[in-house]
């Protein structure tokens, strides 16, 4: 079961830009491109770019 929190919806409510929707039924989350971000491979997880164009990833 998922718990939704309030940090989901303030994250989608802000405007965040680039929104993937991952396909957990197709078990998408464990394709290379979701486990660079998060070796884990969970969800979610935020590649976030700076100005300088250095990348912070943050997943929970």
């Amino acid at each position: 079961m998922a718990v939704k929190t309030k940090t989901d919806i303030t994250l989608y409510t802000a405007g965040t830009p680039v929104v993937h929707p991952t396909k957990m039924i197709d078990n998408e989350q464990k394709e290379s491109w979701v486990l660079e971000i998060n070796p884990n491979g969970l969800i979610p997880a935020i590649t976030d770019t700076f100005t300088n164009g250095r990348e912070t990833r943050v997943s929970h």
